[in-house]
């Protein structure tokens, strides 16, 4: 599991293969499967919560100089 964090970057993810789950403030928990994608807002606070071992997601982050910003450990 990756923990709550934010990026203050907006970033588009497309899942190639596999599935993962995760959690987004405000929006809940969400299961994402190999064909989907969607745009993540710039600070809207997520983790992952689980992904299939043959997870593969391609990210595309704007800015592409970011720092994430862990809010739990």
């Amino acid at each position: 599991m990756i923990v709550l964090h934010g990026t203050g970057t907006h970033q588009m993810i497309y899942v190639l293969k596999g599935s993962m789950t995760s959690q987004f403030e405000g929006q809940g928990t969400h299961v994402m499967k190999a064909g989907d994608a969607w745009l993540q807002p710039k600070n809207i606070k997520h983790k992952v919560l689980d992904y299939s071992p043959d997870c593969e997601v391609l990210e595309i982050v704007m800015p592409a100089n970011f720092k994430t910003v862990e809010l739990e450990k």
